[in-house]
């Protein structure tokens, strides 16, 4: 389960991470140096800074640090117009495991509608400079271009979300009453 921080508190993260979460996807990294505080805060020393929470289910682990620090995934969501020229330095920051394209909000910040081909261009340039280390990820809004996409290297890919699920379910059911409605009044 990932998790998207709602602040930028410190420690909010490392409370994130105590309470389950298996990794965080942290919004709006613009820069090398923002990649940097959020790794502060999601990893363990010597790579961070994260303080240890006794309530943490670490008690049956034989290197607990360790073995909580690999199993944390850091990703960075690309979301504006400034990251895109610095896209290699954020990617190369040490315990970045994956950068993510939301293009929604880099649309808004490049001033194209969501869905341009600006947009999705971007991200191609962005994947030729990021290094074969992290994993590269993008939201998608057609299930069907997930093989275009992951032939691009995006392997992590997001598909949907629980609102759009369940507003879609929603309108699959009226869209029926509707249909089974016909003729019946």
């Amino acid at each position: 389960m990932l998790v998207r921080p709602w602040g930028e508190d410190v420690g909010l993260i490392g409370k994130l991470l105590d309470m389950g979460a298996n990794g965080i996807m942290a919004p709006h990294v613009d820069s090398p140096e923002r990649a940097r505080a959020i790794v502060e805060q999601a990893r363990f020393a010597p790579e961070g800074n994260r303080g240890l929470c006794p309530l943490s289910k670490y008690d049956s682990l034989s290197e607990p640090l360790r073995m909580l620090d690999d199993s944390t995934y850091v990703v960075v969501q690309i979301e504006g117009r400034n990251a895109i020229d610095r896209i290699a330095e954020i990617a190369a920051v040490p315990g970045i495991d994956a950068v993510f394209v939301g293009p929604y909000d880099l649309a808004m910040s490049l001033g194209v509608a969501p869905g341009s081909t600006q947009v999705f261009a971007a991200a191609e340039r962005m994947a030729e400079a990021v290094p074969r280390g992290p994993t590269l990820g993008i939201y998608i809004d057609d299930p069907a271009r997930c093989g275009d996409w992951a032939a691009r290297r995006f392997a992590l890919q997001v598909v949907s979300f629980d609102g759009r699920m369940l507003s879609n379910g929603a309108r699959t059911v009226v869209t029926q009453a509707r249909l089974g409605m016909r003729g019946k009044s």
